[in-house]
């Protein structure tokens, strides 16, 4: 078994014990995109075959890094892939799915407040904390937020922008 995190590794643990799955694969495929102008290539975590046959590609993710721009550049590749194969395609940290966050409440004014200062301009860490201490903001209302509006996230340096 190959894997990454200790977070993949729970991942394939539940696989593992799964009545429904009867097989797995880790990182099946290699998926080639392009990012800042570069071919780059995309090596999804697991590719998984439920016992009614259906194909389940998943990508294991810790939740804080779901809304990461390096994930979200790479993911519409997956989701292509996934359609044109008949896929379905899983993308969770073990425990919630991406979904959860496209479905999540997101404090109205936590998110105005974040719009608003960020058509001023990319914020770092230090104005984002701010905004987050000022509505006792969650991970999970962020990274809504960031998917809901299609944010650019980087965390090396921590900078939040609106797409260009």
């Amino acid at each position: 078994m190959q894997y990454e995190s200790l977070l993949e590794l729970g991942f394939f643990l539940k696989l593992e014990h799964a009545e429904g799955v009867v097989f797995y694969q880790e990182q099946p495929f290699r998926l080639e995109y392009t990012w800042q102008e570069k071919p780059r290539i995309y090596t999804p975590d697991v590719f998984f075959v439920l016992k009614d046959g259906r194909g389940i590609i998943a990508e294991v993710k810790a939740r804080y890094y779901m809304g990461l721009y390096t994930n979200m550049v790479k993911w519409p590749v997956l989701r292509e892939y996934c359609r044109q194969h008949g896929y379905g395609r899983l993308i969770t940290d073990g425990r919630i799915t991406i979904q959860s966050f496209w479905h999540h409440t997101i404090p109205a004014p936590f998110q105005k407040s974040l719009l608003d200062t960020l058509l001023a301009g990319p914020l770092a860490w230090r104005e984002y904390r701010q905004i987050r201490e000022t509505h006792q903001a969650t991970w999970t209302d962020f990274v809504a937020v960031i998917l809901r509006n299609h944010l650019i996230w980087t965390l090396h340096p921590f900078k939040l922008r609106c797409p260009m």
